[in-house]
């Protein structure tokens, strides 16, 4: 099955290297902040992404899309 969520190395690349994240940490609003939050955060953003949202693409794509009366409808998961 191919891969539904980002790859970590990305998405740390992404924080690390591209927007440079670590710069905001210089700024007093910032100072509480460091760079293990960061990669904290996005771990159990992962973490949840994994245990609680890609469970609900099977039952989404079980349902899918309608189109009713020029309206389209779309399956909606309750958590």
């Amino acid at each position: 099955m191919a891969q539904v969520i980002a790859d970590r190395r990305d998405v740390d690349f992404v924080l690390f290297e591209q927007i440079e994240v670590d710069q905001f940490l210089k700024y007093e609003k910032y100072e509480e902040l460091n760079r293990k939050m960061f990669e904290l955060i996005v771990s159990e953003v992962r973490t949840f992404a994994v245990k609680e949202i890609l469970p609900t693409y099977a039952e989404g794509d079980r349902e899918g899309v309608k189109f009713d009366r020029g309206k389209m409808l779309f399956f909606m998961i309750e958590h």
